[in-house]
C-alpha cells in the first residue's frame, strides 16, 4: 500500500521526483571529492594556511555536503509519499516516521564526518582521541540501532490514533528507544574511556569539567524518566520532552563545533598578532642600528600574546555559555509554560502622584538582570583580548592608542551594561533623582578626589601625556607605567616595586617622561686621573671607548669634556646618547669596564682623593727616652 502510493504520486510529480534523483545522485558522485577535500584542508594547515581561518570555513562546508545525500534521499521519500496522503493514514504516518528519522540521521552523520580520521575535529578543532573515539563508537551504534528504533516509536505513535490496539506497543518500543538512549549516553560518558574523562584530561579547570557531577547523571536519567512517563500513559507528553532533549544534546554539540572555530579564530589571530609584533620589533633594531647602535635588547612594549590568549579563551567559553543558556530557554520555554508565574510575582511597583502604576518589577526582571549583569562584567574584563584579536591588529594604531581604545571602550560597556540593569529594574531618572541630589552633596565633600581621579584619567588616555609603555619619574620614583586605570596609574620600577599613582598627580604634578616624543636619552659617566696625566691623550681615549661601546648612538655623537681641575684629581664628563632606556644600566657598566682595563693598558692612574702631610720641626732638643 505504501509503494503503491508511493509510485503514484512519484507519477503525479515527475519533474520534481526527477529533480530530487539528479540532485541526490550528485551529491553521492560527489562524496568521494568532498572526503578528498576535506583530507587536503586537513594536511595543508601550515604555511600561509596556518595564518587564514577560511581553509576551516571550506573543511565545515564540505563536511556538510558529505552528510547531505542519504538525508536528502530520505526527506524526498517522505515527501513525494506524505505530500498526497490522506490525514491520518498508514501513508501519511509512514512518510512523517521517516522524516522525523532523516532529522535524527543529519547531525549523526554530520558528527561522524567531523571525527572520521582526518577531519575537522582532530585537524583543526584539536579534539583529543579520549573523545572522539567514544564518540564515533556512539554514532555508529546508534546509526544502526537507534534510527530503526527512532522510526518504528514514530510510525507506531502516529499510527496509534488510528488503531487504538497497538498503543501498549508504540508505549513499549519508544520506551526501549530511551533505555537505548540512556545506555549509549551511559557509555559515550563514562568516567574512564568516555568523553567526561577526555574532558577531564584536557580541561580539568574548566566550569564543565567541575560540574560533571551534576550534568551527568541528569542527563543519562532524563531518558529513564521519559520511558517511565511513556509507559505511564502520557504517551504525548513524554514524546514532546524527548523532541526538546533530542534539540538540547545537538544544541550543545553544535556549541562545541562553534567553540572549536572560535578556538581556531584564536590561534589564527595569535598568530598574526605576533607575525606583528616580530616585524615591529625588526623595525625598530634597523632603526637603532641606522643611528649606530646595536639593537639586540630592543623590545616593543605590546600587550602580551598571553593576556590575549587568556582574554579570548575566557570571551570565547562565556559566549558558548551564553548561546547555550538562551538556546535552553528557546528549546524549553514552550514545554515548560510554569515558568510564566514569575511574571506575577511582584517585587515593587512605581506610581505616578494620581496612584497610577508607572512600571512593575517582578521576579521576572531580576532573573533577566543578573545575567545581563554578568554578561557586562565578562565584556568589560576580556573586551581587550578580543578587541586586539579582532579589530586593533589591523588598524595603522601604536600599542598606547590600542590600550586608550581598549581602556575606553571597556568603560562605555560598563556604563551600557549599567544602564540596560537599571532600565530592567524599573530605575528612571525620576526614580534616582534623590540619589543624584545625595551625589552631588557628596562630591563636594568626601567624593571629590574620586571624581578627580577619574576623569584625570580620562585626560591621560585621550591627551596620552603619559603612555603604557613610558618611562617616567614622578617625584623620586622612575619606572615603566604598567597600567592606566579609572582612579590611578601603576609604574613599575627597575627593582620590581609597583608604585600605585592617583592620576590627579599626573596632570596636576610635574612628570618627566623619558620617551614622550623620542625614546633616544643622554647618561654621564664622570672620571678622574691624577695631576700630570697627558689631557689631551684622555680625551682621545675616552672618545674612542665611546665608539666601541655597544648600544652608544654615533648620532648624535658623544661629548668629552675636560670639566675642573679638582682636589686631587683632573675630572673628565663622558656624555652619550643610547637609542632606548632598555640598555641604560648594562651600558654603563660596559663603559665602566672598558674605561677601567684602557686607561690600565695605557698606564693612566685613576685617582682617588689624597692628603700629604708635611711636619715642620723647630730646634728644640728632645731628650731620649
Amino acid at each position: 500500500m505504501v509503494a503503491t502510493s508511493f509510485w503514484t504520486n512519484v507519477k503525479a510529480r515527475p519533474y520534481l521526483a526527477t529533480a530530487f534523483v539528479l540532485l541526490t545522485l550528485a551529491l553521492a558522485l560527489s562524496y568521494r571529492l568532498f572526503i578528498r577535500r576535506i583530507t587536503a584542508l586537513s594536511g595543508s594547515l601550515s604555511g600561509s594556511n596556518a595564518m587564514r581561518l577560511w581553509p576551516t570555513i571550506q573543511g565545515v562546508c564540505y563536511t556538510i555536503c558529505a552528510a547531505l545525500p542519504v538525508w536528502l534521499a530520505l526527506t524526498a521519500i517522505s515527501w513525494l509519499l506524505g505530500h498526497y496522503a490522506e490525514p491520518e493514514s498508514t501513508e501519511s504516518s509512514f512518510a512523517d516516521a521517516l522524516s522525523a528519522t532523516a532529522l535524527v540521521f543529519l547531525p549523526l552523520e554530520i558528527l561522524r564526518q567531523l571525527i572520521r580520521p582526518h577531519g575537522i575535529a582532530t585537524a583543526h578543532f584539536g579534539w583529543p582521541q579520549l573523545v572522539i573515539k567514544p564518540l564515533g563508537q556512539a554514532v555508529r551504534r546508534f546509526g544502526w540501532i537507534g534510527l530503526t528504533l527512532v522510526f518504528l516509536a514514530t510510525f507506531l505513535l502516529l499510527e496509534r490514533y488510528v488503531h487504538r490496539e497497538i498503543s501498549a506497543l508504540a508505549r513499549i518500543v519508544f520506551a526501549t528507544l530511551m533505555i537505548f538512549i540512556a545506555s549509549t549516553l551511559w557509555k559515550l560518558l563514562g568516567l574512564k574511556s568516555g568523553v567526561v574523562a577526555g574532558l577531564e584530561a584536557t580541561q580539568p579547570d574548566s566550569l564543565l569539567a567541575k560540574l560533571t557531577w551534576i550534568w551527568r547523571p541528569l542527563l543519562i536519567a532524563t531518558p529513564i524518566f521519559l520511558a517511565g512517563l511513556s509507559l505511564s500513559g502520557y504517551a504525548y507528553a513524554a514524546g514532546q520532552l524527548t523532541i526538546s532533549l533530542y534539540q538540547t544534546i545537538w544544541l550543545a554539540v553544535a556549541a562545541s563545533v562553534l567553540q572549536g572555530i572560535a578556538e581556531r579564530w584564536l590561534l589564527v589571530s595569535k598568530r598574526r598578532i605576533a607575525l606583528r609584533q616580530l616585524k615591529e620589533q625588526v623595525a625598530i633594531k634597523e632603526q637603532a642600528e641606522a643611528s649606530g647602535a646595536k639593537a639586540e635588547n630592543l623590545d616593543v612594549n605590546q600587550m602580551k600574546l598571553s593576556a590575549i590568549d587568556q582574554q579570548t579563551h575566557r570571551l570565547i567559553n562565556a559566549f558558548v555559555i551564553i548561546v547555550l543558556f538562551f538556546g535552553l530557554i528557546w528549546i524549553w520555554g514552550p514545554v515548560l509554560p510554569a515558568l510564566s508565574f514569575l511574571d506575577s510575582i511582584v517585587l515593587w511597583q512605581e506610581t505616578a502622584p494620581d496612584g497610577t502604576i508607572v512600571s512593575t518589577v517582578a521576579l521576572s526582571n531580576v532573573l533577566i538582570a543578573l545575567p545581563t549583569l554578568l554578561i557586562t562584567f565578562v565584556l568589560v574584563r576580556n573586551t581587550p583580548g578580543l578587541l586586539e584579536a579582532l579589530i586593533l591588529q589591523r588598524l595603522p594604531l601604536d600599542n598606547a592608542a590600542r590600550y586608550a581604545m581598549n581602556t575606553l571602550i571597556s568603560y562605555i560597556f560598563a556604563f551600557c551594561g549599567v544602564i540596560v540593569v537599571a532600565g530592567t529594574l524599573g530605575l528612571r531618572w525620576s526614580s534616582v533623582q534623590w540619589l543624584a541630589a545625595g551625589l552631588s552633596v557628596g562630591l563636594g565633600f568626601g567624593l571629590q578626589e574620586v571624581v578627580a581621579n577619574f576623569v584625570c584619567g580620562l585626560i591621560v588616555l585621550f591627551e596620552q601625556p603619559i603612555r603604557v609603555g613610558d618611562v617616567v619619574t614622578i617625584d623620586t620614583v622612575t619606572g615603566i607605567v604598567s597600567r592606566i586605570r579609572m582612579r590611578a596609574t601603576t609604574v613599575t620600577t627597575y627593582d620590581r616595586q609597583e608604585f600605585v599613582i592617583p592620576n590627579k598627580d599626573l596632570i596636576t604634578g610635574r612628570v618627566i617622561n623619558w620617551t614622550l616624543s623620542d625614546s633616544v636619552n643622554r647618561s654621564l659617566v664622570r672620571v678622574g686621573v691624577a695631576y700630570g696625566t697627558d689631557t689631551r691623550r684622555v680625551g682621545a681615549l675616552l672618545k674612542e671607548i665611546c665608539h666601541q661601546t655597544p648600544h652608544i648612538l654615533k648620532e648624535p655623537a658623544p661629548i668629552i669634556t675636560f670639566d675642573e681641575f679638582g682636589d686631587s684629581t683632573l675630572n673628565f664628563a663622558v656624555r652619550f646618547y643610547l637609542a632606548s632606556l632598555d640598555n641604560r644600566f648594562a651600558t654603563v657598566n660596559e663603559l665602566h669596564n672598558a674605561i677601567a682595563e684602557r686607561f690600565a693598558e695605557e698606564n693612566i692612574e685613576i685617582a682617588f682623593p689624597q692628603m700629604d702631610v708635611h711636619m715642620k720641626s723647630d730646634s728644640l732638643d728632645i731628650p731620649p727616652n
